[in-house]
């Protein structure tokens, strides 16, 4: 068999070797490691970037879709709001309009009661001037009348 000294060589043979051994397998565990982590945060950060770019685009395109469904819908109530305004003003102005209408006539039938008053009012001016001529006359004649009588 084997003398301690050989064994002692041999033992320390052994570990040496398996020093150097589990450094290599260490450092190629290590390389390995430091590969596969960097070729997976790769790969995390690349889905990571992908998956957010879809998920902006899907909620940009749910935005514009609803962005236009709400316009639609403000621009349908302001249509239909402004339709309801502009009846209301129409109607209002219809009424007044028919209440100028109504006052119009009556100070036309005013007007024209006003006119009749005036024109009976200077006939009978004339007619009294006319009846003042003539009494006058008249009184002219009784005088003359008188006197050739006296």
């Amino acid at each position: 068999m084997l003398e301690q000294k050989d064994l002692e060589v041999l033992q320390s043979m052994m570990e040496s070797v398996l020093e150097r051994r589990l450094g290599e397998t260490t450092k190629s565990i290590e390389s390995t490691m430091e590969r596969r982590l960097e070729e997976t945060t790769k790969s995390i950060e690349s889905t990571m970037e992908r998956r957010l770019e879809e998920t902006t685009k899907s909620i940009e395109s749910t935005m514009e879709r609803r962005l236009g469904e709400t316009t639609k819908s403000i621009e349908s109530t302001m249509d239909h709001r402004l339709a309801e305004s502009e009846n209301l003003i129409l109607e209002e102005m219809e009424r007044t309009r028919g209440m100028l209408d109504d006052e119009i006539k009556q100070l036309q039938k005013n007007l024209e009661e006003l006119n009749q008053y005036y024109k009976i009012s200077k006939l009978e001016g004339d007619n009294t001037a006319l009846f003042l001529k003539i009494v006058e006359g008249l009184s002219k004649r009784v005088d003359e009348l008188e006197r050739k009588t006296a």
